[in-house]
């Protein structure tokens, strides 16, 4: 939908617990589709092609189809993939294409059985038409922003970006601890925010490889323990860790690992924790 060149963009994949940085990233579109210097004309060999090439030079709409398969070079993964593509063009220099269309099919070898897949979105939210905000929790603390007082040697635990399965999340990212067995732990400090008892509510996350949980506050235990487990990555909460008495103007939250639904799979054990929210008893 814009003049000019448009195949600058990388092709990245995701894989299996990626989150900033991708296991694999291109060097732009007409490299990943063997092009190497353009589409020039029309080209279909076994593994790569361009079977609708326009001219970069011609006034919008311009129309070009490639294809690429991953026969000779395949991408394995365990659990997950996404791949992503930027709408990068050149015209005299490097420019986002804000308006163009890229739609996509891909193919892939499916173990047996798989869980039920999510159903696709509608139309105009595949062609970016909708553009909906991260969800907020008015008052919430993010847990991605606690300080870490302690937790199980060797594990490792941090920020991750979870826009890439919808925006139930308070401000799109959790904690993420990446634990390995039952009993592993984390604890994080937040302020009490005044004086006085607080009922303390936890947002989390659910995923196909985490476990379940138990919770204490200031070494007091709280709340029913947690399952998460989900065939899919979603938001869960709010969790009602009950109402707790600060010391010195503080609470410190306990994570545990207490087992593992038997659905869960992978890691199995990890977890994610989004937000706390303090209210009044």
């Amino acid at each position: 939908m814009e003049s000019r060149w448009f195949g600058e963009g990388e092709v990245k994949f995701y894989m299996d617990g990626d989150d900033q940085f991708p296991t694999i990233c291109g060097t732009g579109t007409e490299d990943y589709f063997l092009g190497s210097f353009g589409f020039p004309r029309a080209y279909s060999t076994a593994y790569a092609g361009s079977v609708l090439p326009s001219d970069e030079n011609a006034a919008p709409p311009q129309r070009w189809s490639v294809y690429r398969w991953h026969i000779q070079d395949p991408v394995s993964f365990d659990r997950e993939l996404r791949v992503t593509i930027q709408a990068l063009g050149w015209a005299p220099k490097y420019r986002k294409l804000e308006k163009d269309m890229i739609s996509t099919v891909a193919y892939w070898y499916q173990t047996e059985p798989h869980a039920p897949f999510p159903r696709l979105p509608g139309l105009r939210d595949r062609q970016g038409l909708t553009k909906p905000e991260s969800a907020r929790v008015p008052g919430a603390i993010e847990c991605e922003n606690l300080k870490l007082v302690a937790s199980t040697p060797g594990i490792s635990t941090g920020p991750q970006s979870l826009a890439q399965y919808g925006n139930g999340w308070n401000s799109g990212a959790h904690l993420w601890v990446q634990a390995k067995n039952t009993g592993d732990f984390v604890e994080v400090e937040f302020p009490a925010l005044g004086p006085g008892k607080r009922r303390l509510a936890l947002f989390a996350t659910r995923a196909p490889d985490y476990g379940t949980l138990s919770f204490s506050v200031n070494g007091e235990s709280a709340g029913a323990g947690f399952d998460g487990y989900a065939a899919q990555p979603a938001p869960a909460g709010p969790i009602d860790l009950g109402v707790h008495e600060p010391r010195d103007g503080k609470f410190i939250l306990r994570v545990e690992v207490s087992g593992a639904n038997p659905a869960s799979n992978g890691a199995r054990y990890y977890f994610g924790l989004d937000a706390v929210l303090l209210k009044e008893p």
